[in-house]
């Protein structure tokens, strides 16, 4: 549906917000102590959910999501009030030994749960490449609904995710490389050489001790 008289803009707001996650086995506990007067219980705050409060007089937005598969929460405030929110964050928490992540640390973990992102969504996947099906309505029209049923969307030869361990767990998984289809590399490979797909991330995993990855493979769902 298109509406040519609407006169519309939007601006963007994101530069306007400072944000922290806050995940973990004790985050829900932090949390309370940051928003005494919030109830971040599952009944209170479910997945996905979102509530309203202030941080010590500041006012502030707490979203319960998780880009880790932990336990997790972000907590928005005003871009002004975000090094008090750090400081507040890593205060409070030291009674649980709270510790700050980085990417590294957070990409690991997305790629352990199959957690698609930038490298996933690049511009020429759809939901159905992505096991992300159950976002898509089945009931209701939507913006790039009949995209979907074009013919190069319904091939059934489409890449795909799929999860990738080393057989050898000594060897490392080099995002970008490709997936080929020879199954011996041990003989001459006849050129040129069928590709399947490719790595789309990798890291190494402390929890499994060895390499995790995703990488997008033709009919990598079959």
């Amino acid at each position: 549906i298109v509406w040519p008289e609407l006169n519309v803009n939007v601006v963007s707001t994101t530069e306007q917000w400072a944000g922290a996650a806050i995940a973990g086995p004790n985050s829900r506990n932090l949390l309370q102590k940051l928003f005494p007067d919030v109830n971040v219980s599952n009944e209170g705050l479910p997945f996905m959910g979102y509530l309203e409060s202030n941080l010590f007089g500041i006012p502030a937005r707490i979203f319960r999501i998780s880009f880790s598969g932990e336990l997790a929460y972000e907590v928005n405030v005003e871009s002004d009030n975000g090094n008090y929110m750090w400081e507040k964050i890593i205060e409070i928490g030291k009674e649980f030994s709270i510790q700050p992540y980085g990417t590294e640390a957070l990409s690991t973990l997305r790629i352990e749960m199959g957690h698609v992102a930038g490298s996933e969504l690049d511009g020429r996947t759809i939901p159905y490449d992505n096991g992300l099906d159950g976002l898509v309505s089945k009931k209701k029209d939507f913006i790039g609904k009949r995209s979907l049923t074009r013919s190069d969307i319904v091939r059934s030869d489409r890449k795909q995710l799929v999860g990738l361990v080393p057989l050898n767990k000594a060897y490392g998984i080099e995002e970008g490389q490709h997936v080929i289809e020879e199954k011996n590399l041990n003989t001459p490979i006849k050129k040129p050489v069928k590709m399947l797909g490719h790595v789309t991330s990798s890291y190494f995993s402390p929890t499994l001790n060895h390499c995790v990855a995703m990488a997008l493979i033709k009919g990598g769902n079959r």
